[in-house]
């Protein structure tokens, strides 16, 4: 592990990465393709949420590999506390998409059971091979900590507060726009808009990690954990 440096670079003052018209340019294609599996995959939206759901617990999983002095059990100890918060937004997710479909609880558990479970296991098993590449390209480099937190760290915990914040999306924006946009386009799925926002507030908080400060990624690599 790495010593103790000073919490912002000489100047005293914490600089922005610079725009990256590749890096934006990559998110919204990543975005795109998420969108497109939702909407024409088959996924929908709580097929969706339950994959971007999967990601942060992959990328803890695949993160022990990286941090071997920090003991399997507390590892293990961190995906089971991980496992309940998400789970528990997981909750708050069925919920509001029940609320958008003007019903109490029972769309959203029914919409749930009634997911093809075999296209999401294809989903789940694509994200699992693609973190599990980010882990091996960050093998690599010089820096894989540094690596493996720019390229998957990052993203879970983009996925981890989207996640969050989708909740409140589609509890106070959802709820009014879906039945609006049905007005004007009656075969659209409630399911439909509520997954272009998700989709949206994780692109918006993926642009914005863009940005990190690089001493910020830096002390992300030498302790992504909060105990």
């Amino acid at each position: 592990m790495a010593g103790k440096r000073a919490p912002y670079p000489a100047g005293g003052k914490a600089k922005l990465a610079p725009f990256n018209p590749g890096a934006t340019l990559q998110e919204v294609v990543s975005h795109a393709v998420l969108l497109a599996m939702a909407w024409f995959g088959g996924l929908g939206y709580l097929g969706t949420i339950l994959v971007l759901v999967a990601e942060p617990l992959i990328v803890i999983g695949l993160t022990i590999f990286l941090y071997p002095q920090r003991g399997l059990r507390r590892h293990l100890w961190d995906l089971v506390k991980s496992s309940a918060l998400m789970a528990f937004l997981l909750v708050f997710v069925v919920a509001t998409y029940a609320a958008a479909h003007g019903n109490s609880g029972g769309v959203g558990i029914d919409r749930l059971i009634q997911l093809e479970w075999s296209l999401l296991a294809w989903a789940l098993g694509y994200s699992a091979l693609h973190l599990g590449g980010m882990l091996a390209y960050a093998w690599t480099q010089p820096q894989p900590r540094k690596a493996w937190a720019r390229l998957a760290l990052t993203q879970g915990a983009i996925t981890f507060v989207a996640l969050f914040c989708t909740i409140f999306v589609a509890a106070f924006i959802g709820t009014w726009l879906a039945p609006l946009v049905r007005v004007v386009w009656p075969e659209v799925q409630v399911g439909d808009v509520l997954v272009l926002l998700a989709v949206l507030v994780r692109l918006g908080f993926a642009i914005l990690m863009s940005h990190i400060p690089e001493h910020e990624l830096d002390e992300i690599a030498d302790n992504p954990y909060v105990d």
